[in-house]
């Protein structure tokens, strides 16, 4: 939460309080997003995928991967932090209902706000995807932290009930 001091160089001043503010998370969002997948019944951690170093879903720019192997079990997306693997197992399951992660997120408590007393505090962000205006290629994108908006609070109280037994 520290800034520099723009009127004495070298030090520091107390600046916005970081924790409550959005961002794009990134691939801390894909244990999140793991966590639905297992909790839905659809995983199966023995299955392989081909993953390469690209992957063109939907139509969109082409998802890297450029440290993962041609394949990987489902067993080890989250060493490989693989975007294209993620984005095979879970994107094909909301098809049909593209807002279904963020239901799914929603009914977890996932955007119910704290009520920290912070100033600014946000909410998880993730937009209502349309078909029509490239909610897939959005979708694939919120997999895996990208297209959305997390406060690292919010990661955090997640992580903290994964190690807590839900709690």
């Amino acid at each position: 939460n520290l800034d520099r001091d723009t009127v004495h160089p070298g030090r520091y001043i107390e600046a916005m309080n970081h924790i409550v503010q959005a961002y794009e998370p990134g691939s801390v969002i894909k244990v999140i997003s793991m966590l639905t997948a297992l909790e839905d019944g659809y995983v199966n951690l023995n299955q392989v995928y081909p993953i390469g170093h690209s992957y063109a879903y939907a139509g969109g720019k082409p998802i890297r991967d450029t440290h993962s192997p041609a394949y990987l079990p489902v067993s080890r997306f989250m060493e490989y932090s693989s975007n294209i693997g993620m984005t095979k197992l879970i994107a094909p399951h909301y098809d049909g209902n593209l807002n279904g992660l963020r239901e799914r997120l929603r009914e977890l408590g996932f955007f119910d706000r704290f009520n920290t007393g912070m100033a600014r505090e946000r909410p998880p962000y993730y937009p209502t995807l349309d078909p029509k205006a490239g909610g897939r290629v959005s979708l694939s994108r919120m997999i895996f932290g990208y297209a959305t908006q997390v406060p690292p609070l919010y990661t955090c109280a997640v992580y903290n009930a994964i190690a807590n037994d839900g709690k």
